[in-house]
């Protein structure tokens, strides 16, 4: 699941153990969008993303989930309502889908960035 960390997928090309790829253009619901595959350098971990063309927003995440047996399920998050928070567009809303069936709705009810954690703090190593 850290792989498929929101901010760590669209940090992805600065990361040394990971690839981006341009997969296509897509119309998707009445929006243009472009989708990139991010990529473990090591290992078998791949991961689509959606990104509005006109937005800037990344609103959808597809990757393979795990099954216990036979072959495992898509999994896509779709992300919506978004608003900005300290200056950053935060999806308030995601709905998840497995094998195209609706699995769950999540409703983010507050969100804040920066609140005060010192830049120390944050690099500090355990």
């Amino acid at each position: 699941e850290l792989f498929r960390l929101r901010e760590a997928l669209l940090l992805a090309d600065r990361l040394e153990d990971r690839e981006v790829r341009f997969l296509r253009e897509a119309e998707d619901e009445g929006r243009q969008a472009v989708v990139l595959e991010v990529a473990a350098k090591q290992g078998n971990e791949t991961a689509e993303v959606w990104i509005d063309k006109e937005s800037g927003d990344f609103y959808r995440l597809a990757y393979q989930g795990i099954a216990l047996a036979g072959t495992p399920p898509r999994v896509e998050e779709r992300y919506s309502d978004f608003r900005e928070v300290d200056g950053l567009r935060i999806p308030h809303k995601a709905s998840i889908y497995q094998a195209g069936a609706l699995l769950t709705d999540v409703t983010v009810l507050g969100a804040a960035v920066n609140t005060g954690a010192a830049e120390e703090e944050l690099s500090a190593k355990p």
